[in-house]
């Protein structure tokens, strides 16, 4: 069970006494799960991206829009600067629908 804390003053004492109390719900397990590799975000990526993608997240990372781009491509640019541009870029693409292929 879910431990939920409050605070209750002793009508005796006058002291305020922390207790720990238990809920109903708390027994249950939240989901688990894996985070996906950047391999896998660049596949999610390339599959929703839109024109004008690259340019909005370089400008919200206030960095050139090439470097996104390298990024993107799988190049190492900077180990720091492609881990922030594939996670911005996953955020910015993750609720819209994949591109559809005509067969």
């Amino acid at each position: 069970m879910k431990n939920k804390k409050t605070s209750v003053k002793s009508a005796k004492s006058g002291k305020t006494v922390k207790a720990t109390v238990a809920t109903k719900n708390s027994a249950k397990v939240g989901m688990r799960y894996t985070k996906l590799t950047a391999a896998e975000k660049l596949e999610v990526i390339s599959s929703r991206k839109k024109r004008g993608d690259n340019v909005a997240v370089a400008k919200e990372l206030g960095i050139n829009p090439v470097y996104v781009s390298l990024a993107l491509a799988g190049k190492k640019v900077n180990e720091k600067v492609n881990e922030k541009v594939i996670n911005r870029m996953y955020n910015k693409v993750r609720g819209r629908k994949a591109k559809v292929t005509a067969a």
